[in-house]
């Protein structure tokens, strides 16, 4: 074997899994938790959450080597990063986050597969929340969690002046729901969800205030009309799950039943032309070949031309600034 600075190259991209397995494992074992009580030796930990001294001191020096943990005078505690983000409790905590990204680290594995089939590696959703409703619950509030990272831009740069009713598509657990009905108070908000996921956007949207002014419907929106009487309607994240023909179908769904001057929303991930950049949408396409039947990333020609094949006008695509990844697609009734 000839060595160049490719192998060495081959050999960094090959092993970064390493680092999220040791994150992910962490956190399911109560690690970071743990730590926030107070700083432990090896062993204390060990008793307290019923782990072999042994493995858990290789994870916990692991944890240190990332700056996650440090070691003093031979207790452990968590550093900044994780005191922050990884502590239940604290107000940045995106524990959550990180055990949406383990259910989808071992779907992963099956990627080849994916290809080779062309099909996801887990189920729809419906099938997800009726069969495992822990982890779904985790998935969306998960959601929740990136929505909230990036919700500011989202709000500053979609202009509602003037609609007075707001259809949410799939709107999960309300995120975006309750981000534009605080920004416009005369706003009333509906949001569109399955039925096996009602409950949980309900209580919520309960727990934020808003019951007053936004509603929750069950309804599986790829069967069921949208109903009418909407100014505005939001397709927060959903293109990515579907093919190119279905969202072209909930495009024309929502032109149908919009009032005349009304605007749809499309909040997406976006591939430029060349559908190779921005690297992040390239492998978030991935996500979705593992994750939906269908699933893909698309252009923001793509989306303006299904807008005006389903009769909207008036076609703006806004890319929303760094560290946000997303744009917004909005077409005129």
């Amino acid at each position: 074997m000839r060595v160049s600075d490719s192998s060495y190259e081959l050999l960094e991209m090959i092993t970064r899994y390493q680092t999220p397995a040791i994150v992910m494992a962490a956190h399911e074992l109560g690690i970071f938790r743990e730590l926030g009580a107070g700083p432990p030796t090896c062993e204390q930990l060990a008793s307290r959450l019923s782990l072999p001294v042994r493995s858990l001191g290789i994870l916990l020096r692991a944890c240190v080597a990332l700056k996650l943990v440090t070691l003093q005078d031979g207790q452990y505690s968590n550093d900044l990063l994780a005191a922050e983000t990884l502590v239940p409790g604290e107000p940045g905590y995106l524990g959550r986050l990180v055990g949406k990204e383990s259910f989808f680290y071992n779907a992963w594995g099956g990627l080849a597969d994916c290809v080779r089939n062309d099909q996801p590696a887990m189920s729809s959703i419906k099938v997800r929340a009726r069969e495992d409703p822990e982890t779904t619950l985790n998935f969306l509030l998960a959601l929740d969690d990136i929505a909230v990272l990036y919700s500011g831009e989202f709000a500053r740069h979609l202009d509602l002046t003037g609609c007075r009713r707001l259809l949410d598509v799939g709107g999960g657990v309300g995120s975006f729901a309750i981000t534009l009905a605080r920004q416009y108070p005369e706003l009333m908000v509906t949001i569109l969800e399955l039925p096996e996921v009602v409950s949980w956007t309900r209580e919520f949207v309960a727990e934020s205030g808003m019951s007053e002014r936004i509603q929750v419907e069950p309804t599986d929106f790829m069967a069921d009309p949208f109903p009418e009487g909407y100014d505005a309607i939001l397709l927060s994240n959903i293109f990515h799950d579907h093919a190119s023909t279905v969202n072209q179908g909930l495009l024309a769904k929502a032109h149908q039943v919009l009032e005349p001057g009304g605007r749809v929303v499309v909040y997406e991930f976006l591939l430029e032309p060349d559908r190779v950049t921005p690297a992040v949408s390239a492998i978030f396409a991935v996500m979705m070949l593992v994750e939906n039947l269908g699933g893909n990333v698309y252009t923001g020609q793509d989306i303006s031309s299904w807008m005006a094949g389903a009769g909207f006008g008036d076609v703006s695509v806004t890319s929303l600034p760094e560290p946000s990844p997303m744009a917004l697609v909005v077409g005129v009734k």
